[in-house]
């Protein structure tokens, strides 16, 4: 099932931090960024031995966030933040099913999974596209301190029920958000 997904970004409140705010037309998501694509991941090297009959976890290694999107109004913005070494309080990432019956009428609570990243800076910004192509698109690609991510499962109508939570902070190495 496809999904939309909206980016919202915080400021930290630095000069390197610039407001930023998206052109999406949906009434929910007044504000933010829509998004086509995004990767990240998270890999722990793992010692698997026969002696101790079990797997030595190592330091859990956080993969960049890669975001691809249709250049528009946030872009001038996103590269001055990465030019500049500015970074963000935190960025949330919004999924939310299309297709689904009924009304949106809140993003944060439509949301069926959404990420919250703290500390966030952008490392780089690359543009690409054809002369067919609407308007160019780019890749961008944010280091975080701290990732939280809440997945909200579906009952049999399609109703979302409790969110599961899960988090970690880069910087502490800890189940927190904390990032100082």
């Amino acid at each position: 099932m496809a999904f939309d997904a909206f980016m919202k970004f915080t400021t930290s409140g630095t000069s390197a931090s610039l407001d930023i705010e998206g052109e999406t037309k949906d009434a929910t998501a007044t504000g933010c960024l829509e998004i086509s694509e995004f990767s990240f991941g998270v890999e722990n090297t793992l010692n698997i031995t026969s002696k101790s009959g079990g797997a030595g976890a190592g330091k859990a290694e956080f993969k960049e966030f890669n975001v691809t999107k249709q250049t528009d109004s946030a872009s001038p913005k996103l590269v001055l933040c990465c030019c500049l070494g500015g970074h963000y309080e935190t960025v949330d990432l919004y999924l939310r099913k299309t297709g689904t019956t009924g009304t949106f009428t809140n993003l944060e609570e439509d949301s069926y999974l959404a990420y919250q990243f703290k500390m966030v800076a952008v490392k780089s910004i690359e543009w690409a596209g054809s002369s067919g192509d609407d308007v160019p698109t780019e890749n961008v690609v944010f280091e975080y301190g701290s990732i939280k991510m809440m997945y909200k499962p579906q009952d049999d109508v399609g109703n979302l029920l409790a969110p599961i939570p899960a988090m970690w902070s880069v910087v502490k190495n800890a189940q927190t958000q904390d990032v100082r």
